[in-house]
């Protein structure tokens, strides 16, 4: 039964972080807090990472890494915070 609600929800994370494709933190958050399963938080707030980082400034992405513990919870993972990194550090 779960199912029926966690899929329609992911689909709908999916179109929102899509359709934006600017960096949009509240997209972000929401995909990082709605998400309850870590493994799907993980894998959404990773690929929104991937898609979006780039168009991030500095100080959206020090947002992100200073409440990354906060949003990802178990879904933290090292991946996630190299890739973060390597985005920061791209940045003057």
């Amino acid at each position: 039964m779960k199912w029926l609600l966690i899929i329609p929800i992911t689909i709908c994370c999916l179109f929102i972080a899509w359709a934006d494709n600017k960096c949009s933190l509240a997209t972000f958050k929401y995909l990082a807090l709605a998400t309850h399963n870590p493994e799907q938080r993980y894998r959404l707030t990773l690929d929104w990472l991937k898609k979006n980082g780039a168009g991030c400034n500095k100080s959206q992405l020090m947002l992100i890494k200073e409440n990354e513990a906060a949003m990802l919870g178990t879904a933290d993972s090292l991946e996630f915070r190299f890739l973060l990194d390597e985005f920061l550090s791209e940045k003057p």
